[in-house]
C-alpha cells in the first residue's frame, strides 16, 4: 500500500517518502522560533480512500470536513491517517482514522490539548510532541484508541524559570519524529536523539 508523508517546504530526510506531486504545503517565513501559518493544497490517498487538503481543512469522501484548523501536514502510513488541528479551546487535538476497503472509519481522538505536533505514524502507533504542562515531551499512543498515550521524555520534570531543568530531553528541531523498529528517533539543535517506544 502507499506510504505517504506530506512534508514541509524545507524538505525531509531521505528515508521519509515525499508528498505526492498533486499535494503541496507551505509555511509563511518568519523569525526563528516563531509559530508559522500553515497551508496545504492537493490530494492524498490512504487505504484506497481519496482525501483533499484545502488551506487548513482536510476533506474526506463527499467533501466532508474531517479536520479543520490544521497547523501541520496530515501523516499517512499504509491504511492509517493522522491529523492535528485546532479545537475550540485552541490547544489542538490529534485524531487518527483507519481506512479499509475504500472507506474511512470513525475518527479516534488520541489526545486533546497540549498542541500536539511533529507527528509520526507506524502501523497503529503514533508519536508526537506536546507541552501539556509547559515543558515539551515526546508521547506515543495507539491510533485505534486501545491504550492511553504515554510520555516518553521529560517525565516528572518541572519547568523552572530561566532554562530547562536537569535531565531535559529536547524535542525535534525543525524535524518530525521517525519510527525505526523499537526506537523513535529525531534531530535536535544539538544532535540526534532516540528513545525506546515499546
Amino acid at each position: 500500500m502507499l506510504a505517504l508523508l506530506l512534508t514541509l517546504a524545507c524538505g525531509a530526510p531521505a528515508d521519509v517518502p515525499r508528498a505526492s506531486p498533486a499535494a503541496s504545503v507551505s509555511r509563511e517565513e518568519g523569525p526563528e522560533g516563531t509559530d508559522h501559518a500553515w497551508s496545504g493544497q492537493g490530494g492524498l490517498r490512504v487505504g484506497g480512500v481519496s482525501l483533499a487538503m484545502e488551506g487548513t481543512t482536510l476533506f474526506g469522501p463527499e467533501r466532508i470536513a474531517l479536520a479543520t484548523g490544521l497547523y501541520e501536514a496530515p501523516v499517512v502510513n499504509d491504511a492509517t491517517l493522522c491529523a492535528v488541528g485546532d479545537i475550540p479551546d485552541g490547544k489542538g487535538a490529534l485524531q487518527c482514522w483507519s481506512a479499509e476497503g475504500g472507506s474511512l472509519g470513525q475518527p479516534v481522538t488520541v489526545v486533546s490539548g497540549g498542541r500536539p505536533d511533529r507527528v509520526a505514524v507506524a502501523d497503529t502507533a503514533v508519536a508526537w510532541v506536546a507541552s501539556p504542562d509547559g515543558l515539551p515531551q515526546v508521547f506515543v499512543g495507539d491510533t485505534l484508541g486501545r491504550s492511553p498515550p504515554r510520555p516518553l521524555t521529560n517525565v516528572g520534570l518541572a519547568r523552572p524559570a530561566g532554562g530547562p531543568p536537569p535531565g531535559f530531553v529536547p524535542p525535534p528541531h525543525r524535524d518530525t519524529l521517525h519510527f525505526d523498529g523499537d526506537r523513535l528517533r529525531w534531530q535536535t539543535a544539538d544532535g540526534a536523539r532516540e528513545v525506546s517506544w515499546r
